[in-house]
This record gives C-alpha cells, sequence and structure tokens, in this order.
C-alpha cells in the first residue's frame, strides 16, 4: 500500500511469486471478527484493505482504513463516488500486534484463499490436465 496513491501487489524478498487473495467476512457474533481485532469501530472506519505478513522475525498485519465520518461515506455508493472524485482513497495505516498471523486469520474470515503464481507465467493460464495426491508423482 503506498503512503501516496495505489496499492501494490504482495510480494516476497526474491520475487519469484506474486498473487491474489480473497476472503469473506465472518459473522462478528460468533468470533471477534477483523474489526474487532484490529481495534476499531465498524461504525466509523471500513476497513479497504489487509496486508498479512509472515517473515522470519515474526507475524504483522496492517489494516488499511478510511474514516467514513470525516469522509461522508455510508455505503458502497458514496465510497466509490469519493474514490472517483478523489482519484484515490485516503486510508489511514494500522499496525495490529499479532502474536499468530494463523490465529487473526481464522478470527476474521470465514473463508480465506490465497493464490500465488510464479512471477514468469503470469499472463499465461494455468490449464489443469491432471490432478495427483502430493507425493504421488
Amino acid at each position: 500500500m503506498s503512503d501516496q496513491h495505489g496499492a501494490q501487489s504482495a510480494w516476497v524478498h526474491h520475487g519469484d511469486f506474486g498473487g491474489t487473495a480473497a476472503a469473506d467476512g465472518v459473522d462478528a457474533q460468533e468470533q471477534a471478527g477483523m474489526y474487532a481485532l484490529a481495534g476499531l469501530d465498524r461504525a466509523r472506519w471500513a476497513i479497504l484493505a489487509v496486508d498479512l505478513r509472515r517473515w522470519r522475525g515474526g507475524d504483522s498485519v496492517i489494516v488499511y482504513a478510511l474514516d467514513r465520518a470525516k469522509y461522508g461515506v455510508g455505503d458502497r455508493d458514496e465510497l466509490m463516488a469519493l474514490a472517483a472524485r478523489l482519484g484515490h482513497l485516503p486510508v489511514v495505516r494500522f499496525r495490529v500486534p499479532v502474536a499468530d498471523l494463523l490465529a487473526f486469520v481464522d478470527g476474521s474470515f470465514t473463508r480465506f484463499s490465497a493464490r500465488l503464481v510464479h512471477r514468469g507465467v503470469e499472463g499465461y493460464p494455468l490449464t489443469v490436465v491432471g490432478a495427483e495426491e502430493s507425493g504421488s508423482a
């Protein structure tokens, strides 16, 4: 995430893999939920992006949230109108202390999926021509 405009793709030190991720939010009554784990009031803040990082030195989570009250954003249409008007979305970066990245993911999402694709083949569709159990080939 840039401090100015735009978001960066996921990256690694050696640059072998890039990727995307998708996640579904959880019912806040069942588990803490991302807003509670980040210590943010859902009525005031709209979390727009999350960086999940696992490094040798430990795990970290950074959430990027828009101040709904400051920018008069109550719903998705107002968010899109703000983005169109400004050409970017102004967010505040919150570092969330986590001891265990997987526990944060489990407490924040009912479903989470990530795909890492080797950078050398980005842009080429991958066609599955067979399926094997790991270690059987």
